[in-house]
């Protein structure tokens, strides 16, 4: 992770860069050891239940949708379709083994996925000669081709300053700015809450009855004349 976090920065992917920040922090500032360990046993997936076959979660992920987009050309479905949601999407792997499963269970050979090497003589004849006439794999002092490769991983650690400073403050500045959302509103709040009282002056003040308990419920501006709260009364001062 550390050696991504570094290429990312140096390549200008600055979202992934932010990302993988946002994670180291949290590994190294946040993170419990019980979640950490979770997240990265979820980087990685075995099928076969085998010591070291192992593979990485996206990876498998893009071979599953690889599957999915070979198996829609064929039967010309939509991705949005119940029989690609509810069956073949969650059975990906599945029908993927189908093939070696069933080999296996008629002993039967499992064929290479590879396609026939094809046979392009001229072609390769003419790129030996192209290659051999520029000096292509030959080591000559001085030769320019007009471009040099950029070391990421290097670019990135000089500039791994900046981008630290910049993600520490990033959530700083949208701390300050709810902090003034709150602040606003709380003057605006404030303000209302004195044009109000301030419209309300010189109005007689009429004090609500307190609250009282009848039938087991606690009753609110009941009514001096209510009948259930005075047949209540007469009942408590006669018993």
């Amino acid at each position: 992770m550390q050696v991504w976090l570094f290429t990312f920065a140096g390549s200008g992917s600055s979202k992934y860069t932010n990302e993988l920040l946002e994670l180291s922090a949290g590994f190294i500032y946040e993170f419990p050891e019980e979640l950490q360990k979770a997240i990265m046993n979820n980087w990685l997936c075995n099928f076969s239940g085998n010591q070291g076959s192992w593979m990485p979660m996206d990876l498998m992920q893009e071979h599953h949708i690889r599957d999915l987009k070979d198996k829609s050309q064929h039967r010309d479905q939509d991705f949005e379709g119940e029989f690609f949601k509810k069956i073949l999407s969650r059975n990906t792997r599945s029908f993927a083994q189908v093939r070696s499963t069933m080999n296996q269970a008629l002993h039967l050979k499992d064929l290479s996925g590879r396609h026939g090497e094809a046979k392009h003589l001229s072609t390769r004849r003419k790129l030996l000669s192209t290659l051999e006439a520029q000096r292509i794999h030959v080591l000559v002092p001085g030769r320019d081709y007009g471009w040099k490769a950029q070391d990421d991983l290097m670019a990135g650690k000089q500039a791994m300053a900046t981008k630290v400073s910049n993600f520490v403050k990033r959530p700083s500045s949208s701390h300050n700015s709810v902090t003034q959302l709150e602040t606003s509103q709380n003057d605006e709040t404030l303000e209302e809450s004195n044009n109000g009282q301030n419209e309300n002056e010189g109005l007689p003040i009429i004090a609500g009855a307190p609250p009282v308990v009848i039938d087991g419920q606690l009753v609110f501006d009941y009514e001096e004349e209510d009948a259930a709260f005075d047949q209540v009364y007469e009942e408590v001062h006669i018993n």
